[in-house]
């Protein structure tokens, strides 16, 4: 009975172990060659994100176009793609696997042509460069027709006008293809209309990135009307991150506030003051983890220390890290940095793992050290395992790495000194890779 038991379970045990291979190429490779049962597993994980497998080889490409009705390469063929470079047959509907896609597979089209040129250079099947406009849309058809369902969608808008527009009006007039997309990216997109119909469109999205350029944010990106329903009807939605949003006006933080469910907002970094910031980290209640800001006005930045003190003294006790800069006026740095050394001693979260200050203070000689003022303290709350200290006066620059004897007195304390540029955050990174 157990034996039966165990051998009534093994595909579905030996289809987890292979899933741990996902981004293992070469093994995935292996196990097609293994039996039937390897094969039929691991196929459609070799085929969820072909575009990103790093290599020159886009030969997939030919599979793909396969799928095509006779009309359609004969098409191609007036382009000069001799439909006898696609198989007589596929063992397997290889579109319907694709889960992930950047809209900017022309690259990867593009490639496939030239090799296909230099392969054909002295015979009369040469592709003309036109030739990957008609290759880019029959992609999005073919995945499409054949049943494809995206997890992961990357729209970016540094592939030509024409392209964005085909693929979007295949897209939303067959909606389902992005309907179980949970992670989705605009970068750079400036049609309001197609964006919102984009989002009205996904409904299982988990993560969800805007990032977009100043000119873009100042034509009001950020009015989308449905944006409140969006985020509304987006039950699966764990995360949001704003980064260096320049246009972040009263108009988005207002959509937010009048949502009924929890904005969780986890990631809020700021380079100038925005309107209702309080309302917006209220909002978020204690969900942000990640809150930084820097900033060349004083006038505001005083307020703006104050409400992102006060949020971290009442409710941001989640916060991992923090990053404080001022880059004002030094005798007006001065005071806020003085404000927020003062303030931050005796509010810092419990939970913190990062901290980073890039504070301005008025000193009278060189000879003043700044480090030792602060060395005491670092030590004994015992709180810091990892350290970087970077001191510029006038045009001297003193890493405290360098300072070896420093370096072995704080770690007889077991912390870790690191160079400053080390150690300093690319928050796009960190949250890219842990979101």
């Amino acid at each position: 009975m157990t034996i039966s038991k165990i051998f009534s379970d093994l595909p579905e045990l030996t289809s987890e172990i292979i899933k741990y291979f996902r981004y293992d190429y070469s093994t995935l490779y292996s196990c097609i060659l293994v039996n039937r049962l390897f094969c039929r597993i691991a196929i459609p994980l070799l085929w969820e994100d072909p575009f990103s497998i790093p290599t020159e080889n886009y030969n997939f490409i030919k599979i793909y176009l396969n799928n095509l009705n006779e009309d359609d390469k004969m098409k191609l063929n007036e382009y000069g793609i001799d439909k006898n470079l696609f198989p007589s047959n596929t063992l397997f509907n290889y579109p319907k696997y694709i889960k992930r896609l950047n809209i900017q597979i022309n690259y990867s089209i593009e490639s496939w042509v030239t090799a296909i040129n230099n392969k054909n250079c002295c015979t009369r099947y040469m592709c003309p460069p036109n030739s990957t406009r008609l290759i880019y849309k029959s992609l999005f058809k073919i995945f499409i027709e054949n049943g494809a369902k995206l997890h992961t969608f990357d729209v970016i808008s540094y592939v030509h006008r024409e392209y964005l527009n085909d693929a979007f009006e295949l897209i939303l007039k067959n909606p389902n293809f992005i309907r179980n997309v949970k992670n989705l990216k605009l970068q750079g997109i400036s049609n309001l209309p197609k964006i919102d119909s984009l989002l009205s469109n996904c409904y299982s999205i988990s993560t969800l990135h805007f990032q977009f350029s100043d000119d873009i944010l100042s034509d009001d990106i950020l009015n989308i009307n449905v944006l409140k329903e969006v985020f509304e009807q987006l039950n699966g939605l764990e995360s949001v991150h704003i980064l260096y949003c320049r246009s972040l006006n009263s108009h988005f933080i207002k959509q937010i506030v009048s949502i009924t469910k929890p904005f969780k907002l986890r990631s809020l970094f700021l380079d100038e003051p925005i309107e209702s910031l309080q309302l917006l980290l209220q909002k978020s209640n204690n969900y942000l983890e990640n809150l930084g800001f820097r900033t060349l006005i004083f006038n505001t930045s005083r307020l703006l220390v104050e409400n992102i003190l006060s949020y971290c003294n009442n409710v941001g006790q989640n916060l991992n890290h923090l990053s404080i800069e001022f880059n004002i006026m030094p005798t007006i740095n001065a005071r806020l940095s003085s404000i927020v050394l003062k303030e931050l001693g005796q509010i810092l979260p419990l939970k913190l793992e990062y901290l980073k200050l890039s504070l301005k203070f008025v000193i009278n000689n060189e000879k003043q050290n700044i480090l030792s003022d602060i060395e005491e303290l670092i030590i004994k709350r015992k709180r810091v395992k990892y350290l970087a200290f970077k001191e510029v006066y006038l045009e001297a620059v003193k890493d405290l790495f360098l300072l070896k004897d420093q370096v072995k007195k704080f770690e007889l304390y077991d912390i870790k000194v690191q160079k400053y540029d080390d150690l300093d955050s690319d928050w796009y990174k960190y949250i890219e890779d842990t979101y």
